[in-house]
């Protein structure tokens, strides 16, 4: 099993070409976009486990692929991920590992969290959110013809 770490290096890479088995660790750099859903389908499990984070599109990318993902339990990750993905600290290597075995090496866990994660990323879409929104904007101007507007000018 190899560990592909996809973008570039982070602020918190340093020293990692000295760490065991380095030849199993590939850098991707930069990936398009067209080749994100063959990576997520490919892989056992996509890790996510950041320090900040805003909504985790990688994250909903990789569950609507079906592969189960492994996120950080801080920001909006929890909310969004809690019972279809296993957690983790970003600063608790330990704990990152040993979620990583565990979806690796529990083939019935994979399949389970790959089903209710394929399945929760049909709450996302790009449809949902433009019908919201607008939803939103309607609201806002029926508010301010009935000359209600909670708009600061």
């Amino acid at each position: 099993i190899n560990l592909v770490i996809c973008g570039g290096k982070g602020w918190k890479s340093k020293g990692i070409d000295k760490v065991k088995h380095k030849n199993r660790i590939i850098f991707t750099g930069f990936v398009d976009e067209s080749h994100l859903p063959i990576l997520y389908n490919e892989a056992l499990v996509m890790c996510y486990v950041s320090y900040y984070e805003g909504f985790g599109l990688p994250l909903l990318e990789a569950i609507s692929c079906g592969t189960p993902v492994i996120y950080g339990d801080n920001s909006s990750m929890k909310e969004l991920f809690e019972n279809y993905g296993l957690e983790a600290d970003a600063d608790n290597i330990e704990k990152i590992k040993e979620q990583m075995k565990k979806i690796v090496m529990d083939k019935s866990l994979n399949i389970e969290i790959s089903k209710k994660s394929l399945k929760r990323s049909f709450d996302f879409s790009w449809r949902i959110t433009a019908e919201q929104t607008i939803a939103v904007y309607e609201n806002l101007i029926t508010k301010q013809k009935d000359g209600f507007s909670n708009c600061p000018r």
